[in-house]
């Protein structure tokens, strides 16, 4: 197959874009991870009768937590329309995908 070389150029903003998009869908996907090995814990001791949950500010807690990642979302989905680039939107979006 002479001759089937696609070249991939990909700009600055795509690239900072994308970037930004990975890391932010990676880091989601970690403190999810803790945040539910620290729930199955006091789950845990709950059940084994160590301690007690307060129900509603563990949903506080939660919607908190909701909030704070909504709010840096839309942090960063202005910062990248800031750019003034389809690309650097285009890139954050590929990070997402494939973060």
């Amino acid at each position: 197959m002479e001759g089937f070389n696609i070249p991939l150029e990909f700009g600055g903003a795509f690239l900072i874009g994308m970037a930004i998009g990975y890391f932010f869908k990676k880091a989601i996907k970690i403190a999810l991870f803790f945040a539910g090995m620290i729930l199955l814990l006091l789950i845990s001791l709950e059940h084994s009768g160590i301690i007690t949950i307060n129900q509603n500010a563990l949903e506080n807690m939660a919607n908190s937590g909701a909030e704070t990642i909504k709010s840096s979302y839309d942090f960063l989905k202005s910062w990248i329309l800031n750019l003034k680039t389809a690309a650097a939107g285009v890139g954050f979006m590929a990070g997402l995908k494939i973060g």
